[in-house]
């Protein structure tokens, strides 16, 4: 009997050594993608810098909100009506336009330079 000699074809993965231009092409390659790393690198610390101030202004809105919702106040400005020496010499009574609310102070060293019109 004779043995039948059978061949085939088959694709195997083997080290092969590069040529010259193989490893010129492969340094090229190599310090583009290692330029391109550190250039998203540099890119990415920005966007996270402004994801990071995003954040904090959200933050800092939802504090001041938490703060107002459990003092239950907030401080604005308010236009009021000051009367230097009322209700007598080194007070001033201050009258809130908004709500018309009275509060009375000491009147502060600022108050004395003050030229309001009053009639000695």
């Amino acid at each position: 009997m004779k043995k039948l000699k059978a061949t085939k074809t088959e694709t195997r993965r083997l080290k092969c050594l590069l040529t010259e231009p193989e490893l010129q092409e492969s340094s090229k390659q190599c310090a583009f993608n290692l330029q391109k790393v550190e250039q998203l690198h540099e890119e990415k610390k920005q966007v996270m810098k402004d994801f990071g101030f995003r954040i904090q202004e959200c933050t800092s809105i939802v504090k001041k909100c938490s703060d107002n919702i459990n003092n239950g106040f907030d401080y604005r400005d308010v236009d009021c009506e000051v009367e230097l020496a009322v209700p007598k010499p080194n007070k001033k009574t201050i009258t809130r336009r908004d709500t018309g609310e009275v509060i009375i102070e000491d009147m502060s060293e600022g108050d004395y330079q003050t030229d309001m019109g009053l009639v000695e």
